[in-house]
């Protein structure tokens, strides 16, 4: 259980990190980053589907238990090099991609900040995402700049609140983990002092 709480915390932190980074590159660049980030993803489905054909192409006579690679292979080649050759024509998805990631994780953060039970102030701080969310995606902006640039902010700000939320539950798992290791101290003195004191058998066998 404490190794894969281990693991959950260290996956949690690299995101925090990443929108935090990933914000601030939004917010420095509102210009030209969704088209970066746009050409990245590309690349990586371009990537992906490349991948998977080859390893359909190197099934040999387990090609036919292979052909779903194919068919995903082919998919996602295409729509990575679409991205990769025409970004801008995608830019307008980003609003939605965007809002609807962090009106969801804005929710996992409001439960985690019922989870901690640190009174009002976490959660006021994970149910903010949540209305950012709703504005991105209804975008009252007359330009693209101002929505990425909220989008950045946003997500540092996301990135900030996880890693409050994650630094309240650790701190609430080990106390939980000290009270269940005393408690079973406690448990193994009291057996022991009861053995100590069992009575002598009367007929001395």
């Amino acid at each position: 259980m404490q190794t894969i709480f281990r693991e959950r915390r260290r996956s949690s932190i690299v995101t925090a990190l990443f929108c935090i980074a990933a914000g601030a590159v939004l917010v420095a660049f509102p210009q030209d980053a969704v088209r970066w980030i746009c050409m990245a993803l590309g690349a990586l489905l371009l990537a992906a589907g490349v991948f998977n054909v080859i390893s359909y192409l190197r099934g040999g006579r387990l090609r036919s238990a292979f052909s779903f690679d194919l068919v995903v292979g082919i998919v996602l080649a295409v729509i990575g090099l679409w991205l990769l050759l025409r970004p801008n024509s995608v830019v307008a998805l980003v609003q939605y991609v965007f809002g609807a990631f962090i009106l969801i994780h804005g929710l996992l953060q409001l439960q985690a900040a019922f989870a901690v039970r640190g009174g009002i102030i976490p959660v006021l701080m994970a149910a903010l995402p949540i209305g950012l969310g709703i504005v991105i995606l209804l975008d009252p902006f007359s330009s693209l700049a101002a929505l990425v640039v909220l989008i950045g902010i946003v997500l540092i700000y996301n990135g900030v609140v996880d890693l409050y939320l994650i630094f309240r539950l650790s701190r609430a798992a080990a106390k939980v983990e000290a009270a269940f290791e005393e408690a079973a101290a406690e448990k193994d003195a009291l057996e022991n002092v009861q053995f100590t004191e069992t009575p002598e058998d009367p007929s001395g066998e």
